[in-house]
This record gives C-alpha cells, sequence and structure tokens, in this order.
C-alpha cells in the first residue's frame, strides 16, 4: 500500500490518497505532481509492507470476565502476513 501526503512550505501534511498496487499510483502521478505543484507543496510517499506482523491470540490462556476476554499481552506472538 503508497499513502500520500502533500508537504505544504510550512511543513504541515495532508493526507491526500492510498492505493493498494504500485500501477494504480503510476498512472495518477501526474496529476498528484500538478496538484502539488499548484498548492506549492512537495509529495510524500510512504510505502507500506504487505509483510506486517499481527498479533495472535492462539495458543493464549484467556479468562472471560464480565463480558471482556482478558490474556497476556506477553504471550502474544505475531504472525506475518503474506
Amino acid at each position: 500500500m503508497i499513502k500520500i501526503h502533500f508537504i505544504s512550505e510550512d511543513n504541515e501534511r495532508s493526507y491526500i490518497a492510498s492505493f493498494k498496487d504500485e500501477d494504480a499510483y503510476i498512472s495518477c502521478l501526474d496529476v498528484l505532481e500538478e496538484l502539488a505543484s499548484r498548492t506549492n507543496s512537495k509529495i510524500e510517499e510512504i510505502v507500506y509492507s504487505e509483510k506486517t506482523p499481527t498479533p495472535s491470540w492462539e495458543g493464549v490462556d484467556k479468562i472471560l470476565h464480565k463480558g471482556y476476554w482478558y490474556g497476556k499481552y506477553a504471550d502474544l506472538k505475531c504472525k506475518i502476513n503474506k
């Protein structure tokens, strides 16, 4: 995933768009650059890897107390999403 922000001259960041794939981003890049130049801003691209760890509650001892599940945070294991 690619997130686009404009950075103004006074270093304010404005969220503009998110793209799931690079091809969609590349096809919109000319328009984004034109908008950035109109507003005297720079484009900031943040690329997120698809392999992000997510916590897994599998194997963690849990208890239900008054409608809420509790478990040891230290027992969480992270899985890598592919």
